[in-house]
């Protein structure tokens, strides 16, 4: 039976992706935000649209696994009151396993516009990036020391962790476009980027963001070039699709794949891939969940996130027209 051991070591690999997403989420709010600073209250309305678009498909996704946990209330509460990454020490306070990146994401979101107001320029947001990584580094070598409880993961999924990539997400938007074309002028970069970003993965060891920052930013880089061929894989509509529906896929995700791990040997025994290597079995398998969550995850985007982003932005237009109104009667 052939084996192909390299598809199983890019697989713990993928836990690199939520740091690449932090980054990207970074970029592209400090793109958006300057384009709505001129709004009326932006700040309130930056926390509404973040409100209208989370919260409601958060306590729908916590309430579902929480029922069908047979979660009592009171152990839903600090999910449902998002301050649950606060006490992840404590066993059994998360409801689902991927919860962890949602309370860094919203722990940047909280502080996002004053960190706006502060790293504006590219040497303020370099600044902050340097301290973001200097702090990430001492609560790795310190926080036990200083009586942090490292039980669950905590030290490691704590956002202090993760905080340089939305760092390094502000840095990035704020980079002259000079830089971008000189840093993807070389015609030998798109060649040889995909080897030596695949080299890098596959030496990283498990758990150090750190050191994924470098290869991160290089296919960010790659991406951001619309002319590159990852550039342009970045730009196509299904990709575009997904990323839009990615919270709702992200939130179902794991209930979808306890679903269907039951039927899995019973899909195996009868396709005949039993007898195919374990690492095609996976690749197949992979495959499948990732179809089936991108299309359960759209709909659910489709149906009620998209209902109530537009809700948040309705609140937001009748608040802008009252603002509108006001100096006109004064």
């Amino acid at each position: 039976m052939p084996s192909y051991p390299f598809l199983l070591a890019l697989v713990p690999r993928g836990e690199y992706g939520v740091d690449l997403f932090f980054l990207i989420s970074a970029y592209t709010l400090f793109l958006s935000s300057q384009a709505r600073e001129r709004e009326p209250f932006p700040r309130f309305a930056f926390y509404l649209r973040r409100a209208f678009r989370i919260l409601p498909l958060w306590w729908v996704t916590i309430l579902s696994y929480g029922w069908a946990e047979h979660r009592s209330p009171k152990d839903l509460l600090p999910s449902l009151g998002m301050y649950y990454g606060f006490l992840r020490y404590l066993p059994r306070i998360e409801v689902f396993d991927a919860q962890w990146s949602i309370f860094v994401e919203e722990s940047f979101y909280l502080l996002l516009p004053w960190i706006l107001s502060s790293l504006t320029g590219v040497r303020r947001a370099a600044y902050g990036f340097f301290i973001a990584f200097y702090v990430a580094t001492l609560w790795n070598l310190g926080a036990e020391r200083w009586g942090v409880p490292p039980d669950n993961g905590y030290i490691y999924w704590f956002p202090l962790n993760h905080w340089y990539f939305f760092a390094a997400g502000l840095l990035l938007a704020q980079l002259p476009e000079a830089f971008w074309n000189a840093f993807m002028a070389s015609s030998l970069w798109g060649c040889f980027l995909p080897v030596f970003l695949l080299t890098l993965f596959l030496m990283l060891p498990h758990h150090e963001p750190r050191l994924a920052l470098l290869p991160l930013v290089l296919l960010f880089g790659s991406c951001r070039n619309p002319l590159h061929p990852l550039g342009k894989l970045a730009r196509t509509q299904w990709l575009g699709n997904l990323g839009k529906a990615s919270y709702s896929i992200y939130l179902g995700h794991l209930a979808l794949i306890a679903a269907l791990e039951r039927y899995r040997p019973v899909i195996f025994q009868k396709t005949g891939l039993i007898s195919f290597s374990p690492e095609i079995r996976f690749v197949v398998w992979f495959s499948l969940i990732a179809t089936l969550c991108s299309t359960l995850g759209k709909l659910t985007f489709q149906h009620l996130e998209r209902t109530t982003i537009g809700w948040g932005k309705r609140v937001i237009s009748a608040m802008q027209r009252q603002n509108a109104w006001q100096p006109h009667t004064a």
